[in-house]
C-alpha cells in the first residue's frame, strides 16, 4: 500500500486508520530504509550517471545551481521577501566540500510502497543524486510538515519530530547532522521555490486568480535564525 495524496493521509487513508504505535513502527521501519541507503558504499557501484557536485565545491553545489535556475528572475520578482532571502542565505553559508554519498532525492513517505507497516519498495528516483544524505534526512520530515501545515492539520500520533529522527539516523548511520540547521533551511526554501513554480503554472491557466500563500515559505523565518546563529 502507499500512502495516499488525494485524500491527504491526515485527514482520510489507512495511515490515518492505524494506532499511535503502528504508525511509530512504520515510521521506524521507513527511517532504517533510508539509512541503509545511505550506507550504501558509492565506489562499489556504477553512479556515474547520477548528479554531483565537481571537484573542490560545496557538496551540494549542483543541487543549488539546479534550484537556483528553477527561482527564475520573475519568480523572484513575485515570491515574499523571507523566501529570497532564505535562498541567498542558504547559497552564502552552503557546506564545503564532503564525501558524497547516494541519496534517493525524493524522501517523503509517499513514495514507498508498503506491506505490513514496511517498506517494500522506494520508488521515485528522478531527483536521485551524489551528496551529503542530510538532504534526504531532513527533506523526509520537512516535507511531512510543509503539506502538514500548507493543510491547517495536527501531526498524526507516532510520527517523530524531526531531531528525534535524525537522533535515530545518526545512531544507525554514524554519519554526523553538524549542519542539519542548514539542509532544514534549504529543503524548505527549495520546496518553496517549487510551490512557485506551481503557482506560476496556476496564474497562467487562471489569469484571474489571485496570488495564493507559500505555506512553505511562511516555515522559513526560524530556520533562517538556526542558520544565521
Amino acid at each position: 500500500r502507499i500512502p495516499p495524496d488525494n485524500p491527504p493521509m491526515v485527514f482520510a487513508g489507512w495511515v490515518k486508520e492505524l494506532s499511535e504505535s503502528e504508525r511509530a513502527t512504520m515510521w521506524r521501519r521507513g527511517l532504517e530504509t533510508l539509512a541503509a541507503i545511505h550506507r550504501i558504499d558509492v565506489r562499489r557501484h556504477d553512479l556515474s550517471r547520477l548528479p554531483r557536485a565537481k571537484p573542490g565545491e560545496s557538496v551540494v553545489a549542483h543541487e543549488l545551481r539546479k534550484f537556483d535556475s528553477m527561482f527564475r528572475p520573475d519568480l523572484r520578482a513575485g515570491a515574499t521577501p523571507v523566501l529570497a532571502e532564505a535562498w541567498a542565505l542558504a547559497r552564502e553559508k552552503a557546506p564545503g566540500p564532503g564525501e558524497a554519498r547516494l541519496c534517493w532525492g525524493d524522501s517523503r513517505v509517499g513514495n514507498v510502497i508498503w506491506r505490513d507497516l514496511a517498506p517494500v519498495a522506494v520508488i521515485d528516483w528522478e531527483m536521485a543524486n551524489l551528496s551529503d544524505p542530510l538532504a534526504d534526512l531532513s527533506g523526509g520530515s520537512w516535507s511531512e510538515r510543509c503539506n502538514r501545515v500548507g493543510l491547517g492539520a495536527e501531526m498524526l500520533p507516532g510520527i517523530p519530530e524531526p531531531h528525534e529522527a535524525y537522533a535515530q539516523w545518526h545512531e544507525w548511520t554514524g554519519l554526523p547532522i553538524d549542519d542539519i540547521a542548514w539542509y532544514e533551511l534549504f529543503t524548505v526554501a527549495r520546496y518553496a521555490i517549487v510551490l512557485e513554480l506551481k503557482f506560476a503554472a496556476m496564474r497562467a491557466a487562471n489569469p484571474e486568480m489571485g496570488p495564493p500563500p507559500n505555506f512553505a515559505a511562511a516555515l522559513l523565518p526560524p530556520l533562517l535564525a538556526a542558520v544565521r546563529g
